[in-house]
């Protein structure tokens, strides 16, 4: 890595079953040597498909003879995954595994898991949570341009102004991921960008220097020119 610190080494399985692959591809990996008893942040691979959600994956490796009883912790979150309305919460004091504990993060860029997302809230995950690079649930929502998310992660009051390892604050995010993110589905900068305007978000203008979007240019340019009619300069 450019910055000089050591590639993480994600486990096969877990990998896989953090990304969504299918049971295909447990089966697939298992063949070729990858190891079902190895644990990674806390857990093992089919704990860590539970608690993803990622029921088909789970069921290979149940087949594969690679599932193992979950923790208490393991079960509380797998429950959350399964779309259950009023999970049991977590104990207070209960020790968060390094996974866990970033799980917000991990689905805030994804509307289709906002209900997953919302269950993990309300069992006591933090919403506090920043990852490995510093970026917390919100910054992951707005460079995805997922606006379902961004809209219910503004009813809790983030830190507008908090910075992630790469000097962007929740503008800075939101304007990256518009020129950068992959293409998702429910997927839109310029409505995440109105959200934040409403928010209260301070208007930048250089941020119109540095935008490739069009269609963002142009949202950039109408809150401007808002901001003169109002006095704002």
């Amino acid at each position: 890595m450019t910055s000089g610190e050591p590639v993480p080494m994600i486990p096969a399985l877990h990998q896989a079953a953090r990304r969504g692959r299918d049971g295909r591809f447990a089966r697939l990996l298992v063949e070729f040597g990858a190891r079902g008893d190895q644990d990674y942040n806390g857990h093992g691979a089919y704990a860590l498909a539970r608690i993803m959600g990622n029921r088909d994956f789970a069921t290979a490796l149940e087949e594969l003879g690679l599932a193992s009883p979950l923790t208490p912790l393991e079960q509380t979150l797998a429950d959350c995954a399964n779309g259950a309305p009023h999970p049991s919460p977590i104990p207070p004091g209960t020790a968060l595994t390094a996974e866990a504990a970033l799980l917000p993060v991990r689905l805030a860029g994804d509307d289709t898991r906002l209900d997953h997302l919302k269950a993990l809230l309300a069992a006591g995950l933090p919403f506090t949570v920043v990852d490995e690079m510093e970026l917390h649930p919100l910054h992951i929502a707005l460079w995805q341009g997922q606006v379902e998310t961004v809209t219910w992660l503004l009813r809790l009051n983030p830190d507008l102004t908090h910075l992630n390892a790469y000097g962007g604050d929740a503008l800075g995010t939101l304007m990256h991921g518009a020129d950068n993110a992959p293409k998702m589905a429910q997927q839109d900068h310029v409505a995440c960008l109105k959200l934040l305007r409403a928010a209260g978000v301070p208007f930048r203008a250089e941020e119109m220097q540095g935008t490739g979007s069009e269609e963002m240019l142009a949202a950039l340019e109408d809150w401007q020119a808002s901001r003169a009619m109002e006095g704002g300069g």
